[in-house]
């Protein structure tokens, strides 16, 4: 028989370990809960927010302009649904993509 020490108690202000989840330096995800999905307002202006969300029974990604109507913000026409087997080529290729960017900007 082995006898367990009983941990000692954390600050009532610090999570407990399970509930940390790792963050990669300088990088940040600000997604939102939205009533149809999981939503990210793209930089840049022009409205464009990318949402993963259930549509016709299928989950996809739907990358979308809005505009404002009313004062409610509304989807437009503009946008395009992925999969999420061709979401996952454009994450497969991003980082030569950003070289890729990298170097146009520099010509």
């Amino acid at each position: 028989h082995i006898e367990q020490k009983p941990s000692p108690p954390r600050p009532p202000s610090s999570p407990p370990p399970s509930a940390k989840k790792p963050r990669k330096a300088g990088k940040s995800t600000p997604l939102e809960k939205t009533s149809d999905g999981l939503a990210l307002m793209l930089p840049g202006g022009g409205h464009k927010r990318l949402t993963l969300r259930k549509f016709k029974g299928k989950v996809g990604i739907d990358i979308r302009e809005f505009y404002e109507k009313d004062g409610a913000t509304m989807p437009g026409k503009k946008g395009i649904w992925l999969t999420p087997e061709q979401f996952k080529a454009i994450g497969d290729a991003m980082g030569t993509l950003e070289e890729e960017i990298a170097k146009l900007g520099n010509e």
